[in-house]
């Protein structure tokens, strides 16, 4: 689990990361005021660039149970804990009725 967790924060960081460099080289390969060879390089790095770097490769996981199925994105739990902590009341102004 903990392995799990460990490589979920390195991929997090390493997609900000990459998300920011892909964000400045897009604008330098579109500034028309720079010099053209600057520009190539920045479409040439473009063109290479990985594609296991962006945001939508990184998995929504429950914050509690580390599950990646079924994960409300306001909350951040999965449907599983989420019964759990409305049972127990532990989300202020929301009830669940128990058996």
């Amino acid at each position: 689990m903990k392995n799990v967790i460990f490589k979920d924060k390195k991929k997090r960081n390493l997609n900000y990361k990459a998300e920011n460099s892909l964000l400045i080289l897009k604008h330098l390969s579109k500034n028309k005021m720079l010099d053209t060879s600057i520009r190539l390089n920045a479409v040439l790095i473009l063109f290479n660039y990985s594609l296991n770097n962006f945001k939508h490769r990184v998995t929504n996981r429950c914050i509690i149970t580390n599950r990646k199925s079924k994960i409300r994105n306001t909350l951040k739990f999965s449907r599983l804990s989420f019964f759990k902590i409305a049972r127990a009341g532990l989300i202020p102004g929301l009830k669940k009725s128990t058996w």
